[in-house]
């Protein structure tokens, strides 16, 4: 079953200086911290390049980068895996999705296999999870550029038949 839909509401990146770095050939894998209170100690990437994207894959941070539309002060918090809260002063919300297949009912932040992709003003996360058998869940973020606002866009791919997804919002 290969569904697409859309949801409306309403994502900046923030890296650390690394100095010296470990390599497994292609990729940074460890580095030294430079952090004054942590100088010298060894720390595993989270985050790496590829393409314009910066990858995390079955990370654990919760909102680690904001998607900001226009030059107001509401963002939208995005986080390692699917998980997002949209913030304005006195008017924030959380925002979670669970996938429902038969009596079975799984939060998206707890699914065993999470990519999570952020380029320039975009969130993209590739899902699965033994749940879902052969299953894909994709989901993209991107903040309104002329309003206070956001859209989510999930398309599965090969999803068992009667899937659903639902989404929660709290203050």
């Amino acid at each position: 079953m290969n569904k697409s839909c859309l949801i409306g509401f309403l994502m900046c990146s923030a890296f650390s200086l690394v100095v010296q770095a470990a390599t497994d050939g292609a990729h940074i894998t460890k580095t030294i911290s430079q952090i004054e209170r942590k100088k010298g100690i060894k720390r595993t990437i989270q985050y790496r390049p590829d393409g314009n994207d910066f990858v995390c894959v079955n990370g654990k941070n919760r909102y680690t980068r904001a998607l900001y539309g226009g030059i107001t002060d509401f963002r939208i918090e995005t986080s390692d895996r699917p998980v997002f809260a949209t913030y304005k002063p006195k008017d924030s919300k959380h925002i979670c999705f669970r996938l429902q297949c038969g009596n079975q009912s799984i939060a998206l932040d707890s699914l065993k296999f999470c990519e999570a992709r952020y380029r320039a003003g975009r969130r993209t996360y590739r899902l699965t999870d033994p749940l879902l058998g052969k299953g894909e869940l994709n989901i993209s973020v991107l903040a309104f550029p002329d309003a206070e606002g956001g859209i989510w866009r999930f398309t599965m791919k090969d999803m068992p038949e009667g899937a659903l997804l639902h989404c929660y919002i709290s203050e």
